[in-house]
């Protein structure tokens, strides 16, 4: 997967919710403007990240559902730090498992980009992901983990 294109979108998703859909939910307090933007941020998605030159998307993808098919890639061969989820296969609650780092050999499935609060000024700078398998540490098999953008690289499983 192109990262400059993966930027841009993240660019571009930032900067509808925080110049333009967030003044006026903050006005409103009208959830259906956050249904909105989560419609327009998959839409975006699609054209800008899974659309082939050639027309047609790459994959299928549905924001907050882990995708076999977009892989998360450490971008470095050590551990990288993470919040972990303390229960396995819940993407809320408590981060805080004992466990602090994903070692580099880990299957990382991408679920969605992440902030910590969805209705005020969002960046963007985490991904949600599910750990799908982890050699070294099999106790953090299922469990979803937030990750910093930087650590990582989104790549297509075709």
């Amino acid at each position: 997967m192109n990262k400059i294109r993966v930027n841009e979108y993240r660019d571009c998703i930032r900067h509808i919710w925080n110049c333009f859909m967030l003044p006026r939910y903050n006005e409103t307090k009208d959830w259906g403007i956050v249904d909105s933007y989560v419609k327009i941020k998959n839409e975006l998605f699609y054209s800008m990240v899974l659309s082939r030159p050639e027309g047609g998307n790459i994959i299928d993808f549905e924001f907050g559902s882990e995708s076999y098919n977009i892989m998360v890639e450490i971008s470095n061969s050590n551990p990288t730090p993470a919040l972990i989820n303390r229960e396995i296969g819940v993407r809320y609650g408590y981060w805080d498992y004992d466990e602090k780092f994903i070692p580099p050999n880990s299957e990382l499935l991408f679920v969605d980009f992440f902030d910590w609060d969805q209705c005020d000024f969002i960046d963007l700078a985490l991904v949600i992901l599910k750990i799908e398998n982890c050699p070294s540490h099999p106790e953090l098999n299922g469990r979803y983990a937030i990750l910093e953008c930087g650590y990582c690289n989104l790549q297509f499983r075709l």
